[in-house]
């Protein structure tokens, strides 16, 4: 079988602790990638989930958004004379926070 070489850039520190790693296992890096690429290729997936970081951003923001709409909504009725607990503040946004993933 003919062989190809595949350059990839990696920080050196990943390169590094990868390296000391693949030589714990009874491996090189060579070896390890191609085992990898190989699991791809088999599964036509890759081995491990993906998820998309704008996911956890996007539910940070509606929660702060839906914070924000609670307390503002405390406020314009009257309430920011009253102290008004963790726990209803956070079941209030989470409750907007479930009405606007809904489409609502």
């Amino acid at each position: 079988m003919a062989q190809a070489t595949m350059n990839v850039r990696i920080d050196e520190n990943v390169k590094k602790s990868f390296d000391e790693f693949c030589a714990e296992v009874g491996m090189n890096a060579s070896v390890a990638v191609n085992m990898f690429v190989r699991a791809v290729l088999r599964s036509r997936s890759i081995p491990f989930a993906i998820t998309n970081a704008g996911d956890v951003a996007t539910d940070e923001r509606l929660l702060a958004e839906a914070l924000r709409a609670t307390l503002l909504d405390r406020i314009e009725e009257g309430e920011h004379g009253r102290w008004v607990d963790h726990k209803t503040v956070m079941s209030e946004a989470r409750k907007i926070v479930a009405s606007a993933r809904a489409g609502k």
